[in-house]
């Protein structure tokens, strides 16, 4: 049960939206050094890509998972 201190605070004003609200996705911790992280944030920017490095993280292992997976 929420206590007092959490039911004072401020609720936002719109629903919740995301990834981080959708029941479909889940948050994964994985290590990267810092300067892999540092380059593809880089990247995103001059490229223009229209996602952010969550989105091409699972567009590169779809892509992996297309490449290795055998076809029926």
């Amino acid at each position: 049960m929420p206590d007092d201190a959490e039911q004072d605070k401020p609720r936002r004003g719109r629903k919740p939206t995301g990834k981080r609200s959708d029941p479909a996705y889940k948050a994964y911790a994985f290590y990267l050094p810092n300067e892999v992280m540092d380059a593809v944030k880089v990247a995103i920017i001059q490229r223009h890509y229209a996602g952010d490095a969550s989105d091409l993280t699972e567009e590169l292992l779809r892509q992996w998972l297309a490449e290795i997976t055998p076809s029926q």
